[in-house]
């Protein structure tokens, strides 16, 4: 069965009123026009979003150009610090120098007199000599320059107060060389007046041992007689030691030997009477 085109347009204007559909193709010729009033939102974002990468563009440089400012700031001010801590350092081995040259010239007038000590008198005459050969080694005593400069650059001064502590350091072993020197005499002779103490107590032993048998004793009373036998004792053991003792210790013994022979004549007398 054909239907036919009349046909069929009655039978839809029979379903109900016709309706008009737009048509999706555009007339030949016609361009939609743009609203310039949609693009103003997309502009302005644009030129916010730009003006933010700008300023910060803007901060970045000023901030390298300050962290290169104060670099080089903190650069000079760390120089001049290093410099003046140079300076100051210098000046004070300076300082040290001049107290080490007077102390040393103090040390040669202190310790003169004991280079004329006598040969015999002391248990080691070469103990002299070695102290005249110190106080000569001095010669003439002077201050080190001061080579120190505020101007000058650390390194200048560093290197001038090395040779100023050097020359220091040279003062203070020529200072120490007199030193023990002049100890080395001084104990020299203090065993030279031990040895001597001790021969002078040996002679004054073999004196009494006569009278330790004499009438004086046996008739002195029982503990004046122990006083003097305590005393005998102690000085023979004291002579006996291979030890040398201060020659304080042997002319102690020796008063005390002494007082106990002026004991037993004091006892002897009274018995006597």
């Amino acid at each position: 069965m054909t239907i036919s085109t009349a046909e069929t347009s009655a039978g839809i204007r029979a379903w109900g009123p016709s309706v008009s559909f737009p048509s999706t193709v555009p007339e030949q010729g016609s361009i939609p026009a743009l609203d310039p009033s949609s693009l103003a939102p997309r502009t302005s974002a644009v030129a916010k979003v730009w003006n933010a990468k700008k300023s910060a563009i803007i901060i970045a440089v000023v901030l390298v150009i300050a962290l290169a400012a104060a670099g080089s700031g903190f650069t000079v001010l760390q120089r001049r610090d290093s410099s003046q801590m140079a300076f100051d350092a210098c000046q004070q081995a300076i300082t040290i120098n001049q107290k080490s040259v007077t102390r040393l010239k103090k040390t040669v007038e202190s310790t003169t007199s004991a280079t004329q000590t006598a040969a015999d008198a002391v248990a080691d005459p070469q103990t002299i000599d070695n102290l005249k050969a110190a106080i000569d080694k001095v010669g003439d005593v002077k201050q080190a320059e001061n080579s120190c400069s505020p101007d000058a650059e650390a390194d200048q001064n560093l290197a001038a107060d090395a040779a100023i502590t050097e020359q220091t350091r040279a003062l203070g072993s020529k200072n120490e060389a007199i030193l023990d020197a002049n100890d080395a005499v001084a104990s020299s002779k203090a065993r030279k007046d031990a040895l001597n103490a001790k021969q002078a107590l040996g002679d004054q032993l073999e004196q009494l041992q006569s009278v330790s048998t004499s009438s004086a004793v046996s008739s002195a009373d029982l503990q004046t007689r122990k006083q003097y036998s305590d005393a005998l004792n102690m000085t023979q053991q004291l002579l006996l030691s291979d030890q040398i003792m201060s020659a304080a210790i042997y002319q102690s013994a020796s008063q005390q030997l002494q007082a106990a022979v002026d004991k037993v004549n004091q006892s002897a007398l009274q018995q006597q009477q």
